[in-house]
């Protein structure tokens, strides 16, 4: 059962820290935190596992409830941030949480999204990277044809001693979750979670990154990403 009470207070206090934090915020940024939290309360209170049924299961069978529910928390803070929230606005930000919720990948999202907008580490030991690419080779069968200056931000985040990574590449890709599958000194491969993607992370000598690509298996397709 979820507590509308709990909930606001979370809400509120996490906008809070994310204004003392940032100062000046965009409507995106608060919506991104409103969902994120209403995701996180939601995974801590279970309500997506209920007699073993797991959460997309669940989330198809119980649609309705798990909407309505959602509206009620998010709405709870109109008060607070009327510009905020509004009923457009709480109808796309529950279909979000909604969506997201059933993502067998989004408590390890969240993990690094706390880390990076609050500085909360959770209980798992995370290291997070960002690596700023200028421009990208794309590779076709091993063959390079073609570079491209296109601005990206990958953002990657280790757990359990670097055998476990979470990469989003800002604009083109989605987060991915990937297992490491070989080492050689600085140079980590990791196979996907979904099959179709690889992935290799490169170390500098300061334990920085210093290089990375994603490969698309069944494509036959490599995108090499250069600071």
């Amino acid at each position: 059962m979820v507590s509308t009470k709990k909930a606001y207070n979370l809400l509120v206090e996490s906008l809070s820290d994310l204004e003392e934090r940032n100062g000046q915020l965009s409507p995106d940024d608060y919506a991104a935190d409103i969902i994120n939290v209403t995701c996180q309360y939601l995974i801590d209170n279970n309500y997506c596992y209920r007699n073993g049924v797991n959460a997309m299961d669940y989330f198809y069978e119980n649609y309705i409830n798990l909407r309505n529910d959602v509206e009620s928390i998010i709405s709870s803070i109109s008060g607070v941030y009327p510009n905020i929230v509004t009923d457009q606005t709480v109808e796309s930000m529950a279909q979000n949480v909604c969506l997201n919720i059933g993502w067998v990948g989004m408590p390890t999202f969240l993990k690094d999204y706390f880390y990076k907008k609050h500085g909360k580490t959770g209980n798992v030991a995370s290291e997070f990277y960002e690596f700023s690419s200028s421009s990208h080779i794309r590779y076709e069968n091993g063959r390079a044809v073609s570079k491209s200056n296109v601005d990206r931000q990958i953002s990657l985040t280790f757990s359990n001693d670097r055998q476990h990574l979470l990469v989003t590449i800002t604009p083109s890709l989605s987060p991915k979750e990937a297992n490491l599958e070989s080492q050689l000194d600085s140079r980590l491969i990791y196979k996907g979670i979904d099959p179709e993607y690889k992935f290799e992370v490169v170390f500098d000598e300061f334990d920085d990154v210093c290089g990375f690509s994603v490969e698309l298996i069944d494509r036959k397709i490599k995108l090499e990403y250069f600071e």
